[in-house]
């Protein structure tokens, strides 16, 4: 399946899942549950039914991560953290199905240079590049990611910085440019990420 012009891009249902469970451990069970009631009934139906290979809008996750950013009460640096942890977790969960077997296999630099293959997989919209791969730091950019994909530069800085540390490095720093608050998602947006 293929995005077209004018229909909102789709993505794997396991992240928009994933993301949801991660929803009990920032703001415990009640909380979470209250949200998840309020959010659109087509969102509402993805994060409680959808099945990991299920095709899902891309807005279902934007509707989780708003609510994640929104957790850090404008502190910008606590809700970058805080995607950034949503991010890791989503990958957790993914390392329980198709994730595990990859990580055993890849180098640091294998797995960063194979992240846009799994975003082309896993998304029929948005594009993410790899601008520079060394020995020890990767630079992505995402481009076609304006609409809908609201805070996606932290989630998949998240996404990364587990397979790196799963197969065993240390994040010793990580970047992400074009993204903010009041700018959650800007085509172009930029991540760097440094490991030992």
């Amino acid at each position: 399946m293929s995005a077209t012009q004018g229909q909102e891009c789709q993505m794997r249902g396991y992240a928009v899942v994933s993301a949801a469970k991660y929803l009990p451990e920032l703001l415990g069970a009640v909380e979470a549950q209250r949200v998840i009631n309020g959010f659109s009934p087509d969102t509402r139906r993805t994060v409680t039914a959808a099945k990991p290979a299920e095709w899902v809008p891309v807005s279902a996750l934007s509707e989780v991560t708003r609510v994640v950013a929104a957790h850090a009460n404008g502190d910008e640096d606590r809700a970058r953290e805080t995607l950034v942890a949503c991010g890791r977790y989503m990958a957790h969960e993914a390392s329980n199905t198709f994730l595990r077997l990859f990580l055993k296999l890849v180098s640091a630099q294998m797995l960063c240079k194979k992240v846009p293959e799994l975003w082309a997989r896993d998304f029929t919209g948005g594009k993410l590049e790899v601008l520079d791969l060394t020995e020890n730091k990767v630079i992505y950019r995402t481009t076609d990611m304006e609409r809908s994909f609201d805070h996606f530069p932290c989630t998949i800085t998240g996404f990364v910085t587990f397979g790196l540390t799963t197969i065993g490095k240390t994040i010793e720093n990580y970047k992400i440019h074009d993204w903010s608050l009041s700018r959650p998602c800007v085509s172009g947006a930029s991540i760097e990420l440094t490991w030992a």
